[in-house]
C-alpha cells in the first residue's frame, strides 16, 4: 500500500510481488502465462504444506477444480487445507491499484497483504492458483532457516545446486581451496572454499573460511563465513554466526542452556548465545 504512487507512476500492467526469505526454483515466464490466460486479477503460486511444517504458519488457500482461488485465509489457527500461498503473487495492476484505492477508503491503515488485501480480492474478482510442484521453503524462522541449509544435503531432496539445466552459482570471494589434513573426517556435509578442516564433520554445512580445529567434532550444523570452532569442542544442531568463536566457555554456556530449551536450535554469536525460542516468538 505504501507504493502504491511509485506503482502507478511505473504505470505496470502487471506487478510480480516477492517474499525475499524463500527458497526455490520457478520460472516466472509459466505463472504468468497461467495469468493471462485465465485473465485474473490475481493468480498465487501455491504448494502443499512441506513436510515438518504446519499450514497455521502460512496463507492457507482452497480451490474449485478450475483452479479458481475460493477462500484465502492468513495463518489461520484451523487451517481448512493443506494447500497454502507460497508469496508469489502476479497482480493486474490497474485491478490491484483500484482495490488498494478503495481498503485506504475505508481503513485508517491497511495492514499485511493477507489480512484485508487478498480477502477482498478473492471474494470480489478471479483469482487463480498456479501449483508449484517444485521444492520450496520459507526460511523466516531460525528452525526453518537451519532445516533448508541441511536439506542441501539430503539426496532424496528435489533441490539441486548443480543441475545442468539450471545451475546455482553463488557471488564467492576469491579464496584459496578448501584443504582437509590428514586426521580430519568429513562425511555427507557441503565445505565451501578456504575451509580448514583439522577435526570432524558430520552433516553440516561450512561456509567460506571456516575453521575446524584438531579434535573439534560438529555435527547437524551451519557454520557461517570465518567461523572457528576450537580445538577438542563439540557442537551440534547450532548456527555459527559469521566470524563467531565457538569457545570452551560458550560450549559451557550452551550446555546449561539446552536444560530450559532442550530441543531448540541454538545461535553461536560473537558476543552471545541464544535458542530460537527466545527470537523466533
Amino acid at each position: 500500500a505504501k507504493n502504491r504512487n511509485l506503482i502507478k507512476e511505473f504505470d505496470p500492467d502487471i506487478l510480480i510481488v516477492l517474499s525475499a526469505d524463500h527458497i526455490y526454483k520457478l520460472d516466472f515466464r509459466d505463472v504468468l502465462e497461467t495469468h493471462l490466460d485465465k485473465k485474473a486479477a490475481v493468480t498465487i503460486v501455491t504448494t502443499k504444506v512441506p513436510k515438518g511444517e504446519k499450514a497455521s504458519r502460512f496463507s492457507v488457500v482452497e480451490t474449485n477444480k478450475n483452479g479458481r482461488v475460493t477462500n484465502f485465509e492468513y495463518k489461520p489457527e484451523k487451517p481448512k487445507s493443506d494447500l497454502i500461498a507460497t508469496e508469489i503473487f502476479v497482480y493486474d495492476a490497474k485491478i490491484l491499484l483500484e482495490t488498494l484505492d478503495e481498503l485506504a477508503e475505508n481503513e485508517s491503515e491497511i495492514e499485511d497483504y493477507g489480512d484485508q488485501l487478498l480477502p477482498k480480492m478473492v471474494a470480489e474478482e478471479k483469482v487463480f492458483e498456479y501449483r508449484y510442484k517444485g521444492f520450496w521453503r520459507d526460511v523466516g524462522t531460525i528452525r526453518s532457516y537451519w532445516k533448508t541449509q541441511l536439506d542441501l544435503l539430503d539426496e532424496n531432496v528435489r533441490f539441486s545446486l548443480d543441475d545442468e539445466d539450471w545451475t546455482i552459482l553463488t557471488r564467492a570471494e576469491q579464496s584459496v581451496p578448501a584443504f582437509i589434513y590428514n586426521d580430519a573426517k568429513v562425511k555427507n556435509s557441503l565445505v565451501s572454499q578456504g575451509c580448514r578442516i583439522y577435526g570432524k564433520v558430520e552433516h553440516s554445512i561450512l561456509s567460506t573460511k571456516v575453521t575446524v580445529e584438531k579434535g573439534a567434532e560438529v555435527k547437524d550444523s551451519v557454520l557461517l563465513p570465518g567461523s572457528v570452532v576450537e580445538e577438542n569442542l563439540k557442537i551440534e544442531k547450532v548456527i555459527v554466526d559469521s566470524d563467531a568463536h565457538v569457545t570452551k566457555h560458550k560450549v559451557e554456556t550452551l550446555e546449561k542452556m539446552r536444560k530450559d530449551y532442550k530441543d531448540d536450535i541454538f545461535i553461536i554469536g560473537k558476543y552471545k548465545i541464544q535458542a530460537e525460542s527466545e527470537i523466533d516468538k
